[in-house]
């Protein structure tokens, strides 16, 4: 890969893991788990290499194509590959033999695995370098045979693409060359540990950043000793290590300017402004960022540039510098539109509705949300448009247009339900849900807004059962933190099924914000994944009814459904009340259920009950 894929991939990297922020009024976005938010950037924009919220499970190895081409030194070939295809090389190799084999990506994101004589998988390699860039496996044989070499699309769904795939290097190995195939196989398992963004997962990965790092400098190869050293950088960030972060990066900054690699070099500066954002150090990240912007321009990186801009932007909003905020945000809106980033150019569009809404021009605040929203939608980005739903909700509500505004919050929390459905792994469910509680608190405090204006139509009821319905949410993640079984008994085939369509979905909406963001986007390309998306998530509804009706105990655990208000009374006797407090941002709220009564009370702002609480302890 070339320096300027290998800037552009990290560059867009950061942008998905929300070391460039937008800004969502009152809600912290949707990724502060492990994927994400740093909790001082608060949104995180739509991953454009991968999934806009969560990754594809690695899918299971593709069919062969039926004629095996053999793979011969000086004799590269160009193929055309779309999805569900797989297309099968031969590589005959004899013990002790160096073989390194490249595949140039032109328009799709491939995978490419290599097999061994028995016909077992020994690496798979998919670098973060999307539908354009390079792939490259290395292997050093332990004994004589044919072996094989697999190149399929990373989605099932992928539009048409092309790829060249040759064989660059073969000859006896050295010891060099079992070290630098052992760093490739430690990079290659961080990608794909990394991929599946579980906390496990994510620590796994840093482990054998680490490790790459490490056998990298035994190689002297400079750069990718860095690359491992930032990337390391970037998990430590998403898992809350910020001092750790921090020594990951200060050490992969000096290597970067030694070797001149200057891109490398800024997009390091952004991780490190954004670590000391996430530690509130707002002078320190705006240190970092004014370093990162000149020479992001002296390169001519545009990506960089802009992402920079709004990031300084962020950081100018959090320490309440509107004005200037709004100056970086118009510079950086400009040039992702000129590069084509509708998903950054939607991003920037809501951070600067965050700016208006504070200054209280709520009518310009909706002009930008408006167009941000257009713009998500478009792109196919749900927790995109869940967050500018949010944003619009919270200004209609400012408004007094409280029917309006909780037909928003209910679209957002539509599609939070939708996404957090779709998370990998119980820690990232509980952390999505967790990070989103503010909606649901918003949505309580409309809901009560709207009884105070009419007190006969049951929206008091209606907000103490959304109340029950965030707590609900909650309740699958603990009996899971708490090792309790709640797959016991579901077929495997329909939970396969169930995870397979999720994966799908993802995917599409991958594949669909990087067809958006192309100079020259295809119009064809871009109505067949979004009727590939339809269809996905027709079989995703089906798959749910599917397991309602034949596994209802897990329906129940996976899909939760609270029971209403007079169920609750009906489980009460005489002498019990229910008392459900909630301590959301708009203030405290208690509800009162009796067997026969139902009140809910604010009981004011929630700081000053907690220095009431401390006055009594």
């Amino acid at each position: 890969m070339s320096a300027k894929e290998r800037s552009a991939a990290v560059i867009a990297g950061f942008v998905s893991l929300a070391l460039v922020g937008t800004a969502l009024d009152r809600f912290p976005r949707a990724l502060s788990l492990a994927i994400g938010a740093s909790p001082a950037f608060v949104e995180a924009a739509p991953r454009s290499d991968r999934s806009s919220l969560w990754h594809q499970a690695p899918q299971e190895s593709a069919k062969a194509a039926p004629s095996v081409e053999e793979l011969v030194p000086g004799a590269p070939v160009e193929r055309e590959l779309s999805g569900g295809e797989a297309h099968v090389y031969r590589l005959t190799l004899a013990a002790g033999q160096y073989a390194r084999v490249t595949v140039v990506q032109q328009g799709i994101d491939v995978v490419v695995r290599l097999f061994g004589p028995d016909g077992q998988q020994i690496v798979e390699m998919d670098s973060s370098t999307g539908t354009q860039g390079e792939e490259i496996v290395s292997h050093v044989a332990d004994v004589t045979g044919a072996y094989r070499i697999e190149v399929a699309p990373l989605e099932k769904d992928a539009p048409k693409g092309r790829y060249a795939i040759r064989l660059a290097e073969l000859r006896p190995a050295n010891e060099q060359d079992r070290t630098r195939v052992a760093a490739e196989r430690a990079f290659a398992e961080a990608v794909l540990l990394n991929m599946q963004e579980t906390a496990e997962s994510l620590r796994r990965a840093l482990a054998k950043y680490e490790e790459a790092a490490r056998l990298y400098h035994a190689l002297g190869e400079r750069s990718q000793e860095a690359m491992c050293l930032l990337l390391a950088g970037i998990i430590a960030h998403q898992i809350g290590e910020r001092q750790k972060a921090l020594e990951y990066l200060n050490q992969a900054l000096p290597i970067f300017r030694t070797v001149g690699d200057r891109a490398m070099e800024a997009a390091t500066l952004i991780g490190i402004g954004a670590v000391y954002n996430a530690l509130g150090e707002r002078q320190k990240a705006l240190e970092y960022l004014n370093q990162a912007l000149p020479i992001f321009r002296a390169v001519g990186n545009q990506a960089g540039e802009a992402t920079t801009l709004n990031n300084i932007g962020v950081v100018y909003d959090a320490l309440g510098e509107r004005q200037k905020a709004l100056e970086y945000y118009h510079q950086a809106l400009p040039i992702f539109r000129t590069i084509g980033d509708r998903a950054m150019e939607a991003t920037t569009l809501n951070n600067i509705g965050r700016v208006y809404a504070a200054l209280g021009e709520r009518q310009k605040a909706l002009e930008y949300y408006n167009q941000a929203l257009a713009i998500h939608r478009a792109v196919g980005n749900r927790a995109g448009e869940a967050t500018v739903l949010g944003n619009i909700a919270l200004i209609e509500r400012d408004l007094g247009n409280l029917v309006e505004a909780r037909a928003r919050m209910e679209a957002a929390l539509a599609l939070i339900e939708s996404l957090r459905a779709a998370a990998p792994g119980p820690e990232l469910r509980a952390a999505f849900l967790a990070s989103n509680r503010d909606y649901y608190d918003s949505y309580i405090d409309l809901l009560l807004r709207l009884h105070e204006r009419e007190p006969e139509k049951g929206h008091d009821v209606a907000a103490f059962e959304a109340s029950e319905r965030a707590r609900a949410r909650s309740l699958l993640e603990l009996l899971t933190e708490a090792r309790i079984e709640v797959t016991a008994g579901i077929a495997p085939e329909l939970k396969e099924r169930e995870q397979a369509v999720h994966a799908r979905i993802a995917g599409i909406q991958s594949q669909l914000l990087r067809a958006h963001a192309q100079a020259k986007p295809n119009p064809a390309e871009i109505a067949a994944l979004e009727d590939a998306l339809r269809r996905a998530d027709e079989e995703r509804a089906q798959v749910e009814l599917e397991i309602r009706r034949k596994h209802p105990r897990y329906a129940e655990l996976q899909y939760p459904t609270p029971i209403g208000l007079q169920e609750i009374q009906r489980l009460l006797d005489e002498r019990t009340a229910l008392l459900e407090y909630v301590l959301g941002r708009e203030g405290a709220v208690l509800f009162v259920v009796t067997r026969d009564g139902f009140q809910a009370i604010r009981l004011g702002a929630v700081a000053e009950i907690r220095e009431l609480v401390e006055k009594l302890r």
